[in-house]
This record gives structure tokens, sequence and C-alpha cells, in this order.
């Protein structure tokens, strides 16, 4: 079963922790990239969609002002680091990596939590988790962002051929099966794509691949783009402002 996060802004005003609502700017770039795919590949992805109704999307997440609207994807990494949160394992248990040193384990609802925060966590019952909260300064000072955590995943024989180039896959999953799919050693896979060692009919060959990445790097828009939107919300006072949030799954 998969994993999600709902976060809160909260402000200190006036001795009170206020939610803080917004445009999730990350749903307005997604219309924005699925508006470009349809105009370069008018029968690709995105065929089944018109420009008009794209557009339109476009302009309505730019208009829909959210309480959770600061982050809103489902990335296990950014789950370990706040709240050591499915550290080092994915879907099923299957293992993702050493894992990460959080920023803390999960600290509960804070005591003087607003009011719209209460009210989310009472909708969500027992079906929310691991509930936590940072400052922005938390965040600004983590220790860690740029160590580096070691990555593991399997890879198709063309994400192979990436991660020999680059030294990381672009993309790759936890573990995968079928009927015809053949999962090698490295050593394997470098004789197949060489030739050495014939193909399979219909086979589809895929490896195990480890490699290294800075945390920060791992956390996607987080880090770049939802970090620097809190620390202009806290202006001067890097602990006037902070998250709230829990998990489902």
């Amino acid at each position: 079963m998969g994993c999600d996060i709902h976060i809160m802004v909260e402000k200190l005003v006036n001795g009170k922790w206020i939610a803080q609502s917004g445009v999730n700017e990350s749903d307005v770039a997604y219309y924005k990239e699925m508006l470009e795919s349809k105009k370069n590949n008018p029968d690709g992805n995105y065929g089944h969609l018109t420009e008009d109704y794209i557009e339109e999307c476009i302009k309505r997440a730019s208009k829909t002002i959210l309480h959770d609207w600061i982050y809103g994807d489902r990335n296990y990494d950014l789950f370990s680091i706040l709240a050591d949160v499915r550290n080092g394992y994915g879907f099923a248990g299957v293992k993702t990596g050493d894992g990460f040193i959080p920023i803390s384990e999960p600290r509960g609802v804070p005591k003087d939590v607003g009011v719209d925060y209460a009210h989310w966590v009472n909708e969500w019952n027992g079906d929310g988790h691991s509930h936590s909260y940072h400052t922005v300064r938390q965040l600004v000072e983590y220790p860690h962002w740029e160590s580096r955590v070691t990555k593991c995943g399997v890879v198709s024989e063309n994400e192979y051929k990436v991660f020999k180039e680059k030294g990381y896959p672009e993309s790759w999953c936890g573990d995968c099966s079928g009927r015809d799919i053949v999962k090698v050693t490295n050593r394997e896979m470098d004789s197949i794509i060489d030739g050495s060692t014939l193909r399979g009919v219909d086979k589809k060959y895929f490896t195990s691949v480890e490699w290294k990445d800075a945390y920060k790097n791992r956390i996607h828009g987080f880090f770049s783009e939802s970090v620097p939107k809190l620390k202009e919300l806290a202006g001067d006072d890097l602990d006037s402002v902070r998250i709230v949030f829990f998990f489902d799954n």
C-alpha cells in the first residue's frame, strides 16, 4: 500500500499558530507541462484532452487557494528525512537504499496547534499516522542536506546504459517480475549488451544497481521550491513559520 503526506503551513501571529493558504504551484507547473506536451505531440499521452481544457485547468489551479499548497507529491525519501517514515524501503517492504538520517522521529501533534490543522487531524482520525512538525529553522539548519546516501533499484537494459554513462539511473523500480522478464547480474547484463551472451526470444532483461546521491537531490521540489517559499514567508524569524504534517497509507 502506498503512503502519502499531508502538510499544512502555520505562521505564528500574536502568539497563535495560524494556517497559511496558498496556490499549489506544482499543480500549475504540471498542467503547463501537459499543455506543452499536447502542443508538441497532439496525439501523444494527452491526445484525449483538448488544449482549451488544459488551459482551463491551469487557470483553475492558479486561482485555487489551498491549505496543503506547499507540497503534495509522494516522495519516500522526503518522508524518511522529515520523520523516518518509509526509510530505506518502499512499497511492500522493498529495499530502496541504506536510509537517511531523519531530522527527528515523529514528534506528534504540537500542543499549541492551530485550529485548522487540529480540525484536519480530527477529520482523518486514526487514518493519519506519524504526526510531526518542523520550523523553517529546523529545515534550513538540518546538517545533512549535502550528505550522500546509497540508493538501490532494479533497472531495464536501457536504464542500465544510462546508469553506466551517468553513474545513476533516471528511472528504476524496487523490483519486477513477469513471464518474459529475466533478472541478471551486472556482469551478465554487460555481456548481453555487448553481444557476447545470446538473448532469449522476447525476453526483457533487468538488473540491480546501487548509486550515491546527495540528500537534497533526492527530494526534488521540496528542497528547491518549498523550502525557499517557507523562508520567504518567515522573513527574519525562521521560528515563526512551521510545517505540521502526518501520513496515511
